[in-house]
């Protein structure tokens, strides 16, 4: 990609970074989310707790990120619906970060829904979106609750994120970010909530080790890389490489 814009697979986040972030806010980033979302899996690792899950994860990151803009809102999938979760992504981005910026980011999250579901990438995000059991086909998956996350990164840091939940009506889509909204694909209303916020280097700063301390080995078995959108996509700083 020209705007070498670096693409993650964070647990079940798809995580964006802007080529202009320091080497420390990209690591922030990453770790302060994987954090959030290991926090709420312990606590509510039930897909029936789907809104605590995600109150969860927004109130460990509001302990060191300074929201700016919160919306939530509820949508019943039209019977002539053709629009897949990337598309749902690109017109909330569309709507609240500035085209300079959601153009590059949304190409960078084309080239990861372009991704087979047999990659590595894309296996790491189904099994914490859709918490595949053992056993399950990877290709394909029927009935099941859905919570995805993705979120562009930029300069500051700051985070736009969105999050959608849904309960699916038959198979997933072997990539998670080419499921179809349609009434036959889902058969509940599609739960969509946006966040923006700032980092608080004088609050996170006081927790960094400590958080990259409860991670351990748990940041590299979550967080990787996705070459297919940035071939330099490896977390910075000494020891800290995803691939």
């Amino acid at each position: 990609m020209s705007e070498r814009y670096s693409a993650f697979i964070n647990a079940g986040a798809v995580v964006l970074l802007s080529p202009d972030m320091t080497e420390q806010e990209r690591q922030d980033v990453l770790h302060s989310t994987l954090f959030a979302q290991l926090v709420a899996d312990k606590k509510y690792p039930h897909p029936d707790n789907a809104d605590k899950w995600y109150e969860s994860y927004q109130g460990v990151l509001k302990d060191n990120w300074l929201q700016k803009v919160t919306a939530w809102q509820n949508f019943t999938i039209a019977e002539n619906s053709s629009f897949t979760v990337a598309d749902w992504v690109r017109s909330q981005w569309e709507q609240s970060v500035p085209q300079d910026l959601s153009v590059p980011a949304m190409r960078a999250l084309d080239s990861v829904a372009r991704l087979s579901g047999d990659s590595a990438a894309i296996e790491l995000l189904r099994k914490n979106v859709l918490k595949v059991n053992e056993g399950d086909s990877l290709e394909t998956i029927s009935g099941c609750k859905v919570r995805l996350l993705v979120v562009l990164a930029q300069r500051g840091p700051t985070l736009n994120s969105v999050y959608l939940e849904f309960e699916s009506a038959g198979d997933i889509a072997a990539n998670p970010l080419r499921q179809l909204f349609s009434s036959d694909n889902v058969k509940s209303d599609v739960v969509l909530k946006r966040w923006q916020a700032d980092l608080s280097n004088a609050l996170y700063r006081p927790v960094r080790e400590r958080i990259i301390k409860k991670l351990g080995d748990k940041a590299a078995q979550n967080i990787l890389a996705v070459s297919a959108c940035a071939r330099e996509a490896s977390l910075p700083g000494p020891g800290a490489r995803y691939e």
